[in-house]
C-alpha cells in the first residue's frame, strides 16, 4: 500500500508552501508568553533510569508559567554519544538512548537561555535479550465472526528468530491467525463455527513455542440490534488491494462490495463473510461515493447472521475511530538526524521532513488511509496543507489539532494525537543484500496474479536469491508482509518498465520509505523542496548525503507524475527466468532485405506465450513458432530507421530487448 505521504508529496507542488509543522526541540514554542517574568524551571525529578532502547521523560512542573527564555533549551553531557535530551511542547524533557548507548551513568546539565541550570543523573541499563516470546494471554474466548489480538509483550527484547512466525491449529476451518508486526501483536479471527477445544500453537523460527487455548461460541450476529459503527470508509478494493487513483467524490469513483465489507469488519472488530451477506449499494444516493447508502443484510436461512442495516459511506466519519492505532511505536531516523535531533526539531523546514517520516508510520499502522490519498492532494493540495498547518510534532508526539473534513467525509475539527519513539536507523536494506549484478530472476507464471496474496510465490523467489545475512535477519513471512511488486511503472531514466520491487514502510527490521516521502520531504530536490517547504535531512549525514543503500529504490521526482501521486519508487531488479538461451545483440540490416533471427527460449512452462513487439512502425517484427521453444523473428523495414526497440515478451512481460537499425 502506498502510504499517506503521497497526500503531502504531490499536494504542495503547484504553489508556495502555506503549511508548517511546529518544531519542539530547542526552539521557541508557540504559546510561550514573553510578557511573563523570568523564572527558574523546575523538574519533577533529577534522576531517571532508562535502558539502551527506550527513552524516559522528566516533567517540567512549572512549564505553563515559563517564558521561552526560561525554558531549558541547552543540554551538555558528562559523556557524549550515550544519550540525547530534547524539550517538547508537552512540557517535558525526553532523554533518548543513542545507537552506541551502553550501561553507564551520564550527567546532563539542562540550561535555559536565562542561565538557570539543573543537573539530571541518567542511569542507562543494558536491555536483556530474551529467548522466549511472551503473550499477554494464553486463553481466548471468541464469538463466531469476531477477532481479538494477542499482544507480544516482550517484542523489543526478542531477536528476529525468537519472534512468532508460524501458526498451527489442531483443527482446521475454525479460525485463522496472522502476525501484525507493525503493531507487535497477533490477530486471531474466528470463522462461523463453534468449537470448545481449539488449540493454537505459535512458533518462532528457533522452535520456541506458546500454546493458546481457544473457545469459540456460536453467536447469531444481529445486524439490526448490535451497537455498530455505521459510517464507514469504502472505495475500490479488489483482492485486498485498494485503488485510490480516483478521489472519493470525483466522477468515476467506484465502491466494491469487498471494500464495504472489509471496512465494516475492520471498524467494528468483525469477521463477517461475503457469502453470508447481501450487499447492495443504493443507486442515486450520495455524490460519487460521498454519502452513498449501502444496505448490508443476512442471506435468507443463514445461521450466523440475521437482520439488516444501512451504512453511510464516506461521510461524517469519526477520525478518532478511523485512526485506530495512535501508538506509532519506534520510528527510525538516519544516523545524522537522530544524533542531532534537537537541531532537526529546531529547524522549521527539517521538522516538516521529520513529520513526513512520522506520517509514513501513521499509514503503516492505519492501512485504510489509502482510500483518502487523492482527496488530500486535490485542489492544489489544500486539504493536506490544512492538515499540516494544524499539526505539531515533538520528540515524542505528533498531534493533528483539527482534521480537515474533506468536504464532509470526516467530522470537522477532530483532534488526534499520536505517540512515537525515535531510534537510530539500523535496518538492513534489500539493495545491499542483492546478488552482485543487482538482479533477481522470477518466473513469469508467478506474476500473473497481481493481488498481494497472489504475489507470495514471486516474493519467495526474490527472497531466496538474497544474501544469507539478509535471510538470517528477515524471515520469509516478514519479507512478504512488507514488500510489493509494482506493475506498469518507469525506471529512474523515465523508461517504461513492467515491474519494480518495492519495500513498504512500517517494518522495524527491513528498511523502507515511501517514494513520495523521500523525494518530496526527506531528501527533496530544488523544485520539490520549494513546493513542500521541507528541509533536507541528508545535510546531517556524513558527506551531506545518504548512503546508496538508503537512497536506491526511492524513485525520482517528475512534476507531472508527482501531482498525480506517482514517484516511480521501487527497485528495478526483476528479470524473467523465461528468456533466450543466448542474449540477442543489436542488429543492422538494409531495407531491401528481410532479417531473420533464430533463437531458443529456456525455462519455459506449459501454457506460457511468447510474443514480439517493435516500438517503431517503420520496422515490423513477426514471430514464428518453430516448436519445442524454438522461434524466429522476421524483421522488415519500410524506410531507414534508427534504434527501434524489439522486445520479446512472455505472458505480456518483457524477457529481453535489443535494438535494430535499418539502412538504405
Amino acid at each position: 500500500m502506498k502510504k499517506l505521504l503521497i497526500l503531502l508529496a504531490s499536494a504542495t507542488l503547484c504553489s508556495a508552501p502555506v503549511f508548517s509543522v511546529v518544531a519542539c526541540g530547542n526552539v521557541t514554542a508557540p504559546g510561550g508568553d514573553e510578557n511573563l517574568p523570568d523564572a527558574n524551571f523546575k523538574l519533577d525529578k533529577n534522576q531517571i533510569d532508562i535502558d539502551t532502547k527506550n527513552p524516559g521523560n522528566i516533567k517540567i512542573t512549572n512549564w505553563e508559567i515559563l517564558n521561552n527564555r526560561s525554558k531549558p533549551t541547552k543540554f551538555t553531557y558528562s559523556e557524549e554519544g550515550i544519550v540525547q535530551a530534547t524539550t517538547g511542547l508537552e512540557g517535558q524533557i525526553t532523554i533518548s538512548p543513542l545507537a552506541n548507548a551502553k550501561k553507564s551513568v551520564v550527567k546532563i546539565t539542562a540550561e535555559s537561555e536565562k542561565g538557570h541550570k539543573e543537573v539530571i543523573t541518567v542511569n542507562v541499563n543494558e536491555i536483556q535479550q530474551e529467548d522466549q516470546f511472551k503473550l499477554d494471554k494464553t486463553s481466548l474466548y471468541l464469538k463466531t465472526s469476531k477477532y481479538e489480538y494477542l499482544t507480544i509483550v516482550n517484542w523489543d527484547s526478542l531477536s528476529e528468530d525468537k519472534k512468532p512466525s508460524e501458526f498451527i491449529f489442531n483443527k482446521e476451518g475454525y479460525a485463522s491467525a496472522e502476525l501484525d508486526s507493525a503493531n507487535k501483536r497477533i490477530k486471531v479471527t474466528a470463522n462461523n463455527q463453534a468449537v470448545d477445544d481449539l488449540k493454537l500453537t505459535i512458533k518462532s523460527s528457533s522452535n520456541t513455542s506458546v500454546d493458546v487455548n481457544i473457545k469459540i461460541t456460536l453467536a447469531e450476529f444481529d445486524l439490526a440490534q448490535e451497537n455498530l459503527v455505521l459510517n464507514v470508509m469504502a472505495g475500490n478494493m479488489t483482492n485486498g488491494l485498494i485503488d485510490s487513483s480516483i478521489a472519493i467524490g470525483d466522477e468515476g469513483f467506484k465502491v466494491t462490495e469487498e471494500s464495504v465489507l472489509a471496512s465494516f469488519n475492520e471498524i467494528n472488530g468483525l469477521n463477517l463473510l461475503l457469502n453470508d451477506l447481501n450487499i447492495e449499494i443504493i443507486e442515486g444516493t450520495g455524490n460519487n461515493g460521498i454519502g452513498a447508502q449501502c444496505i448490508i443484510a443476512a442471506k435468507e436461512g443463514n445461521q450466523n447472521v440475521k437482520g439488516e442495516t444501512t451504512l453511510i459511506l464516506n461521510q461524517n466519519i469519526d477520525p478518532v475511530k478511523y485512526f485506530v492505532n495512535t501508538n506509532l511505536g519506534e520510528i527510525r531516523l538516519f544516523k545524522g538526524s537522530f544524533n542531532q535531533l534537537d537541531k532537526v526539531l529546531a529547524n522549521s523546514k527539517d521538522s516538516i521532513s521529520l513529520a513526513a517520516i512520522i506520517f509514513e508510520q501513521v499509514g503503516a499502522k492505519n492501512k485504510q488511509l489509502e482510500y483518502i490519498k487523492n482527496n488530500l492532494v486535490k485542489d492544489l493540495g489544500a486539504p493536506g496543507k490544512e492538515l499540516m498547518s494544524k499539526s505539531t510534532v515533538s520528540a515524542t508526539t505528533f498531534k493533528i489539532n483539527g482534521m480537515p473534513d474533506l468536504k464532509g467525509i470526516f467530522k470537522a475539527n477532530s483532534v488526534i494525537e499520536f505517540t512515537q519513539k525515535f531510534v537510530q536507523e539500523d535496518r538492513i536494506t534489500i539493495y545491499e543484500s542483492l546478488p552482485e549484478n543487482k538482479k533477481v530472476n522470477i518466473s513469469a507464471q508467478n506474476l500473473v496474479d497481481k493481488s498481494k496474496s497472489g504475489q507470495k510465490n514471486a516474493k519467495t523467489e526474490v527472497y531466496n536469491q538474497l544474501s544469507q545475512e539478509f535471510k538470517s535477519k528477515i524471515s520469509l513471512s516478514h519479507f512478504i508482509e512488507f514488500t510489493n511488486i509494482i506493475f506498469n511503472t518507469k525506471d529512474d531514466n523515465g523508461k517504461y518498465l513492467d515491474f519494480k520491487f518495492d519495500v513498504l514502510p512500517g517494518s522495524d527490521i527491513l528498511y523502507g520509505h515511501d517514494g513520495a516521502a523521500f523525494q518530496s520531504y526527506i531528501s527533496p530536490g530544488f523544485w520539490a523542496g520549494i513546493g513542500t517547504g521541507a528541509g533536507n535531512l541528508a545535510k546531517y549525514e556524513e558527506n551531506k548525503k545518504f548512503e546508496e543503500r538508503h537512497s536506491k529504490g526511492m524513485g525520482y521526482f517528475d512534476m507531472t507524475a508527482a501531482t498525480k501521486g506517482n514517484f516511480y519508487q521501487g527497485h528495478d531488479i526483476i528479470v524473467l527466468n523465461q528468456k533466450p538461451s543466448e542474449a540477442i545483440s543489436d542488429k543492422t540490416f538494409k531495407i531491401t532485405e528481410e532479417l531473420q533471427i533464430d533463437f531458443a527460449m529456456i525455462n519455459m512452462l506449459e501454457g506460457q506465450i511468447v510474443t514480439v513487439e517493435s516500438d517503431k512502425s517503420d520496422i515490423t517484427a513477426e514471430l514464428i513458432d518453430k516448436g519445442e521453444n524454438n522461434y524466429s523473428i522476421k524483421l522488415n523495414s519500410s524506410k531507414a530507421t534508427k534504434n527501434a526497440n524489439i522486445t520479446i515478451k512472455v505472458n505480456g512481460y518483457k524477457s529481453q530487448s535489443f535494438k535494430v537499425t535499418s539502412t538504405n
